[in-house]
C-alpha cells in the first residue's frame, strides 16, 4: 500500500512537471514568434575554396547567426553573427560538402529573442587542384583558341587582302573604262557642239539668204518702170553679134527688172578720152561729150561701161595720174570730167562706173595704148579710185568677171572675137553680174 502511495505522489509530481513544461515551452514558441525569420537562403560556390551564403533580409531585426554543419540531420554549431545579409565561409575542404540554416535575433532589454531557423541549403567546396587544374586547362583552351582565331584571322586577312586586290583591280578597269567613256563623250560633246555650231551658222546663212531674197524681191519691185541710161562702147552696143534677134546684156537686165532704157543711151560706141580733146559735142566721140549731150536728166538709173577702147587704141590719150583734174587731156582727167556732168545732171540717179572686160588680144596686159607699160589693170584701177572720190560704186569686170580669155574653149564659146562677147556671153556673165550688182546698191526706199 504504501508503494502504491509513493508511485501516486510520483506520477503525480511529474504530471505537474510535465505541465510546468509545457507552459515554459508556449512561453518561448510566443516570444520567438515575435522575430521575423530570413528567407530565400542561398548557397554559392567560389574558386578560391569557399563558400558565400546569402539571404533575404527579415524586417526588425538586430542581426543574423549562421549555423553549419556536416550533414544535414547532423548537429549544427554557430558559425557566425552578423548584421549583413551575406556571409562567406572561407577556409574549407575540398570536395567536402557542407550544410547551413539561419536564423535572425531581436535584442529585447538585453536579451535575444529568436526567429525560427530558413531552410537547409548545401554546398560543396571545389577541389582546389582540380580547380587549378581546370583553370590551367581552361588557359591552355582559351590559348589554343586564341591561336586558332589567329589563324583563322590571319587567313581571312589574307583572302580579304585578296579580294581588295581583285576590286582594286576591278575598280582600276571601271575608272580606265569611265575615263574613255567620259574622253568619248568629251569627243561626241566637242562634236555635237561643232555640229551646232555649223547648224546655227547654216541657219544663220539661210537667214541671211532669205533676207538677201526679200531685199532683193523688194530691189525687183524698186526698179519697175524706172529710167535706165545705159552709157558704153562697141561692148554695149553689140557689136560683132550676127544674130538680129540676139539680146545685149542692157536688154536682159531691163526685162528682168522693169527698167525703162530711153533712147539715146548707147550713142557711146567710144569710152572716155577716145578723143584728144576735151570737148563736149557728139561728134568727138567721147564719154563726157555724150553724157553732156543725154536729155533724160530724170533718169533713175546711170551705168558707164568703158575703158577698153582708152586702153587697146592708140589715138587715146595717156592715162595720166590722179593728181589730174577735170581738164587735163588724161584718162584720169576725162574720167574725172564725165564724173563731173554726171553729178551735175543726174542728181537723183543712181550711178554705176563698170570697169572693161578682160581682152585676149593683150595676154600680158601691155598691147595697144599710146604708153605700153600700162596694163588694163591700171586702166581698171584708175576707175575705181576716181569713182571712191565721187562715191560711185563700182562694179569690177576686169577681176571678177569669171570670164577666162585664155582658154581657146571659152572664147569659142562665148566671145565673138578677142573683145567682144557673144549673145551667150550676154547672158551668162555681163548681165548677171551687173543685175546683182545694181540689185545690191539699189536705194533704201
Amino acid at each position: 500500500m504504501k508503494m502504491e502511495g509513493k508511485r501516486k505522489r510520483i506520477y503525480r509530481l511529474v504530471a505537474v512537471c510535465l505541465a510546468l513544461l509545457v507552459a515554459f515551452t508556449g512561453l518561448l514558441t510566443v516570444q520567438a514568434a515575435g522575430v521575423a525569420k530570413p528567407t530565400k537562403l542561398s548557397a554559392k560556390v567560389n574558386d578560391n575554396v569557399s563558400i558565400t551564403l546569402q539571404w533575404t533580409a527579415a524586417k526588425k531585426v538586430s542581426g543574423y547567426q549562421v549555423y553549419t554543419a556536416g550533414s544535414k540531420s547532423g548537429k549544427y554549431t554557430l558559425l557566425a553573427t552578423t548584421s549583413a545579409t551575406k556571409y562567406t565561409h572561407s577556409n574549407l575542404k575540398g570536395g567536402k560538402t557542407y550544410y547551413y540554416k539561419v536564423r535572425a535575433y531581436k535584442t529585447v532589454k538585453k536579451k535575444k529573442q529568436y526567429s525560427g531557423y530558413t531552410a537547409v541549403v548545401q554546398a560543396t567546396a571545389v577541389q582546389y587542384a582540380a580547380q587549378k587544374s581546370l583553370q590551367s586547362l581552361n588557359s591552355k583552351v582559351d590559348g589554343m583558341i586564341r591561336r586558332v582565331t589567329a589563324l583563322e584571322q590571319s587567313k581571312t586577312v589574307g583572302d580579304l587582302q585578296q579580294t581588295v586586290l581583285r576590286q582594286g583591280q576591278l575598280l582600276a578597269n571601271q575608272q580606265s573604262a569611265l575615263e574613255t567613256l567620259q574622253q568619248t563623250v568629251a569627243t561626241q560633246d566637242d562634236s555635237l557642239q561643232s555640229l551646232q555650231q555649223t547648224v546655227t551658222a547654216q541657219s544663220q546663212k539661210i537667214t541671211d539668204l532669205e533676207q538677201q531674197v526679200q531685199a532683193l524681191s523688194g530691189a525687183k519691185a524698186y526698179w519697175q518702170g524706172k529710167k535706165w541710161v545705159a552709157f558704153g562702147d562697141s561692148i554695149s552696143a553689140g557689136f560683132q553679134l550676127d544674130d538680129p534677134d540676139a539680146q545685149l546684156y542692157s536688154q536682159l537686165i531691163a526685162k528682168d527688172l522693169g527698167l525703162q532704157l530711153v533712147s539715146g543711151s548707147m550713142h557711146a560706141m567710144n569710152s572716155m578720152g577716145y578723143t584728144v580733146t576735151a570737148g563736149t559735142a557728139v561728134g568727138q566721140h567721147s564719154m563726157p561729150a555724150y553724157v553732156n549731150a543725154d536729155k533724160n536728166e530724170d533718169a533713175d538709173l546711170v551705168t558707164i561701161f568703158a575703158g577698153t577702147n582708152d586702153f587697146g587704141r592708140s589715138v587715146a590719150m595717156p592715162l595720166g595720174t590722179m593728181a589730174d583734174d577735170a581738164n587735163t587731156e588724161s584718162f584720169y582727167g576725162r574720167l574725172k570730167l564725165t564724173c563731173d556732168l554726171l553729178c551735175a545732171k543726174y542728181p537723183n540717179a543712181l550711178v554705176i562706173l563698170v570697169t572693161p572686160l578682160p581682152r585676149h588680144d593683150c595676154e600680158d596686159g601691155t598691147k595697144g595704148t599710146v604708153e605700153p607699160t600700162k596694163t588694163l589693170v591700171d586702166y581698171a584701177d584708175a576707175i575705181r579710185q576716181v569713182a571712191a572720190l565721187y562715191s560711185f560704186p563700182v562694179l569690177d569686170l576686169t577681176r571678177e568677171s569669171g570670164m577666162q580669155m585664155r582658154s581657146k574653149a571659152f572664147r569659142t564659146a562665148y566671145m565673138a572675137d578677142n573683145i567682144h562677147p557673144n549673145a551667150a556671153g550676154h547672158a551668162k556673165f555681163i548681165a548677171p553680174a551687173l543685175e546683182r550688182f545694181i540689185l545690191q546698191h539699189t536705194p533704201v526706199m
